[in-house]
């Protein structure tokens, strides 16, 4: 009983560990996004940007964690993005296939995620890897990443990488040893880690600072309450310092408000061009099931119609032979009657021609008459 409540708590640890691992990996993943898409706003992401090299390294991650069975050239995440290529990420696996130095499955694996962030296509490769929910309950366990609920928001912030101008040396020496080896890079997350302050606290610092005369931010605060309120008496230093700070704030907060409209705005777009996606899919198939009525009616119109001549021909085949039989049959009968006739007038000729020597001689021979009664007998026939 007690190794059993031992085994149930082992594995309720280690499913808390699998949780926290994954929450952190899809936290640090949305804050690295975040951070190189405010980066590109004021200057070019390079290749060798931490932050870059660190969104990489956190993919790679994400698609070895949870990865059901051993990782080997048959089983990996490589195999799991090649099952799930579609038109406009077929040519990306043929151009990782044809580099002739990439032949490690580790190496095409990461060589895939930059050509796919090259060409544009990450967020489709990954929303047709969500979809196909088979391949996903094959590859990984049930708390993995791609199989959670967080799965779809992570995959489209990774959408605004696609509006990102990024370029990979897939060629070069440094970076095939860094594909090679080994399986999985560490994930920095000191960029990421920050002091979670009250606000209770910021308030007491804000105060302390600008009691203080001899403070370069007790100063910047009080320009910045005399710009916004010129009427306000300067004489008033605390009423000075509490404006500035209220308006300190505010624009902070309208800042923070602005960000959060942008992020839902962009969110909602996502997921109108989504919709709409889904939508032309499920009508082309429509429209596709319908050509493929129209086409298989056709067929049995054509076969009905070939089934038809076909008996038609063997009738007048049939007719054509009756025919030609009976045709048969009539010239050989008037060629009979006409032999038969030959042969009876022949005959008839024969009969009706009898010479008068023949009869005579015949005569005498059957009565016996010979010598001096020849002539006699002849002249009686005759």
């Amino acid at each position: 009983m007690a190794d059993k409540q031992a085994l149930k708590q082992s594995l309720r640890h280690a499913s808390q560990a699998i949780a926290i691992t994954r929450h952190n990996l899809v936290t640090v993943c949305s804050l690295c996004v975040k951070s190189i898409l405010d980066r590109a706003c004021f200057q070019v992401v390079e290749e060798s940007s931490l932050d870059l090299q660190n969104l990489l390294n956190i993919i790679e991650t994400i698609f070895f964690f949870q990865f059901k069975g051993s990782i080997d050239n048959k089983r990996n995440p490589y195999t799991v993005l090649r099952s799930c290529t579609s038109k406009g990420t077929l040519n990306l696996f043929q151009t990782i296939e044809s580099l002739d130095k990439l032949n490690h499955f580790i190496g095409r694996f990461r060589g895939a995620i930059r050509l796919a962030l090259m060409n544009k296509c990450l967020y489709q490769l990954l929303d047709t890897l969500l979809a196909k929910r088979s391949v996903l309950e094959l590859h990984y366990f049930e708390d993995s990443v791609f199989r959670c609920p967080d799965a779809v928001a992570l995959v489209s912030q990774l959408a605004g990488l696609d509006a990102l101008d990024l370029s990979f040396d897939l060629r070069c020496p440094k970076l095939l040893e860094e594909l090679c080896y080994p399986r999985t890079c560490p994930i920095n997350y000191a960029a990421h880690m920050h002091l979670l302050v009250l606000d209770e606290a910021k308030l007491d610092d804000q105060i302390e600072l600008a009691t203080d005369a001899s403070s370069p931010e007790a100063e910047a605060l009080t320009e910045a309450g005399a710009s916004a309120e010129s009427e306000t008496p300067l004489s008033d230093c605390a009423h000075c310092d509490w404006r500035a700070r209220y308006l300190r704030i505010e624009a902070q907060l309208k800042r923070t408000a602005e960000q959060k409209s942008y992020l839902e705005e962009l969110n909602k777009r996502l997921i109108e061009e989504r919709e709409a996606a889904t939508t032309a899919r499920q009508t082309a198939n429509a429209e596709h099931a319908n050509e493929i009525k129209q086409y298989e009616n056709i067929v049995l119109e054509l076969q009905v119609q070939l089934t038809l001549l076909q008996e038609q021909y063997n009738r007048q085949l049939a007719a054509s032979a009756s025919s030609g039989a009976a045709a048969t049959r009539v010239s050989v009968n008037d060629d009979a009657y006409e032999i038969e006739a030959q042969e009876f007038d022949e005959d008839t000729v024969a009969y009706r021609a009898p010479s008068p020597d023949c009869q005579s001689e015949l005569a005498s021979e059957a009565f016996g008459y010979t010598g001096k009664y020849k002539n006699l007998f002849r002249w009686i026939i005759v």
